[in-house]
């Protein structure tokens, strides 16, 4: 988080050196993603979600590091039952890693997740009308 501070507090200085910009947005995007996989191994869901969204608003972020941050955040979705959402992320994240097994396991664990919720909600709701 303090390299973040710093990062952000360096940017407010408006530097006109394009270099230098180019490498202040770089090392942001890198330190959000690491944040995320920290805040995804401590079950802190909610903050990787921020984290890996505030990666992807950066300007020059790589389609690799798009990736990781779909795959991250559509992780972090999936844990916290948003399934629909992290379906999606983890959509683009295969989009743009085609060969990733991992991503595509999270994916079909998503799926999963999505599938036992509305048959949940069917259930449900046919017993609410029936």
């Amino acid at each position: 988080m303090q390299g973040l501070r710093c990062v952000a507090a360096h940017h407010a200085k408006d530097t006109d050196d394009p270099n230098i910009i180019k490498e202040l947005r770089a090392l942001g995007i890198r330190l959000h993603l690491n944040s995320a996989l920290s805040q995804l191994k401590t079950n802190q869901d909610a903050e990787a979600i921020k984290s890996t969204t505030r990666a992807l608003e950066i300007d020059g972020i790589s389609e690799s590091e798009k990736a990781k941050a779909f795959y991250r955040r559509g992780r972090a979705y999936e844990r916290g039952n948003e399934h629909e959402l992290a379906v999606e992320d983890l959509k683009r994240a295969l989009a743009l890693n085609p060969n990733d097994s991992g991503v595509l396991a999270e994916l079909n664990r998503a799926k999963d997740g999505l599938k036992m919720r509305r048959e949940m909600e069917k259930k449900t709701y046919s017993k609410i009308f029936s």
